[in-house]
């Protein structure tokens, strides 16, 4: 299992499309396929592409093509909890229905094949829960209705599979005239979420001098100081991924606004209840206590604070204050662009030097957070990645990319390892990403135990056997960053 651990797969395929037929059955009956009774489909590619990266491994290969093939059976063992995690964050592109939100969200078709092969492992025992903790703005109902998971889950109640479809957000918001309205917020139910306070041991412990500046985008700010100061750290987890014995990280790789990259790491800032909960950046100019924007500048600094009163007010469900000062925020914007030095706001930078530390603390939490979110120094429970990269985002990611075809899928076991992988093979330098490098930095609870050099790298590509400094060389998908990031992020 050690070299498994190393190993990063990375395999294209030639004129992949993603299936439109509910609920994802297979169009070939594979010999291990555990519902023979179901019909097939005329076509899904995403399921033949799925279990040939399961082969490339080299899982229970011994047995690969009989009916007793069981890829994921090192992973899982019958009787295990399992925790599938896609990347659901919208449920519709953030420029609109007319574009694709298949370039922000894990297909439901790769989320079906993997739940297949975990039902395999399972042998008829244990659970399988498939969550996410989506932007506030996003319609859940309609995701899962529009798209698929709806029908995959009345697909396994039908075969006497019990699979539950879970929102852990607490917080929804109905985004209208670009103000968010609130629909709803729960109160904190402690038998499904534990608060898990990392205290000195947070990555943002050492720039918790500058706490009162916290901030997430579209949230009252004031709640953040609750719950990260120079005291503690805690974070809201549900016991959905407290409790499973294995995490399925399902991330959709993109560039990303304040993080520079979004895959199998930035992906677990999904299992978290409350979003302002969640250090994103600090406000204010670039300093020792902020890293919101670079140069200091007056109508920039105004017009954030009345976006803050904006959001304020939304929550307080008093739409028609919010609207006035959303019409007086707007000169602001305006001498924002005329007079600031930089071009960047709400810390979608390279500059940025909080959400890597968020990131790399809720990976940690994943790791060795146990039930009750106390931590170990053994690892609570076994992960294991599968990344959708057949229609992926460009630029501005997370929300709205610009859609780029890249027809592969990618699958590894190490977090920190794969990430570094996936950043070179787009065409980004891993130590210019700030929660990949200093991931490597961290001792106690480390995401990783070993260094960039120690991956292995399976391809059905030029790719295949190359090291982490020969990537670029051998193939690169040449993504272009967002603004914030552009001439800082890219391999040279």
């Amino acid at each position: 299992m050690q070299n498994l651990e190393k190993t990063v797969s990375y395999i294209k395929f030639a004129d992949i499309s993603y299936p439109e037929e509910f609920p994802f059955n297979p169009a070939v009956d594979y010999p291990e396929y555990p519902f023979k009774q179901a019909a097939l489909s005329t076509r899904n590619p995403v399921y033949d592409a799925l279990r040939e990266l399961l082969h490339s491994l080299g899982l229970d290969s011994g047995n690969y093509g009989k009916p007793s093939w069981n890829p994921l059976g090192t992973i899982i063992k019958p009787g295990d909890r399992v925790l599938i995690k896609p990347n659901m964050v919208l449920d519709q592109h953030g420029y609109g229905p007319d574009w694709d939100i298949f370039s922000v969200i894990t297909h439901p078709s790769l989320v079906r094949a993997v739940c297949d092969y975990v039902v395999i492992a399972l042998k008829g025992s244990g659970g399988i829960i498939i969550g996410d903790a989506p932007l506030q703005s996003c319609n859940f109902e309609n995701l899962i209705e529009s798209y698929g998971y709806s029908a995959i889950q009345k697909f396994y109640e039908r075969s006497g599979v019990s699979v539950e479809l879970v929102d852990f957000r607490l917080f929804k918001s109905e985004l209208s005239g670009g103000l968010n309205r609130p629909l709803e917020r729960r109160g904190i139910d402690h038998e499904k979420y534990a608060v898990v306070d990392l205290g000195e041991e947070s990555m943002l412990h050492e720039i918790s001098e500058g706490f009162l500046n916290y901030r997430v985008t579209n949230y009252d700010p004031s709640e953040m100081k609750k719950h990260h100061n120079r005291g503690k750290n805690e974070y809201l987890i549900p016991k959905a991924a407290l409790c499973a014995d294995v995490i399925i990280n399902m991330p959709k790789p993109k560039p990303h606004r304040k993080a520079g990259l979004t895959c199998a790491m930035k992906n677990f800032v999904g299992i978290n209840g409350h979003k302002d909960w969640l250090p994103h950046h600090r406000n204010g100019c670039k300093s020792s206590l902020s890293d919101e924007y670079l140069y200091s500048n007056f109508f920039k600094k105004i017009r954030t604070k009345l976006q803050e009163k904006i959001d304020v007010l939304c929550l307080k469900e008093k739409k028609g204050a919010a609207g006035l000062v959303r019409a007086l925020k707007l000169p602001f914007g305006l001498l924002m662009k005329l007079t600031s030095k930089d071009k960047y706001t709400e810390g979608s930078w390279w500059g940025n030097d909080t959400i890597w530390r968020t990131v790399c603390d809720l990976n940690r939490i994943a790791l060795y957070a146990d039930e009750k979110g106390v931590f170990d120094e053994k690892k609570a429970r076994k992960i294991f990645i599968v990344a959708d990269m057949i229609v992926t985002g460009d630029e501005e990611g997370p929300l709205e990319p610009t859609p780029k075809k890249v027809g592969a899928l990618a699958a590894g076991f190490d977090l920190l390892l794969f990430d570094t992988v996936m950043a070179a093979i787009m065409g980004f330098d891993y130590k210019k990403i700030p929660n990949i490098l200093n991931a490597y930095q961290i001792k106690k609870y480390p995401i990783s135990h070993y260094l960039p050099q120690d991956m292995n790298l399976i391809s059905n590509t030029p790719l295949n056997g190359k090291k982490i400094c020969c990537i670029k060389s051998a193939l690169g998908e040449k993504f272009r960053p967002t603004k914030g990031w552009e001439g800082h992020i890219e391999l040279e």
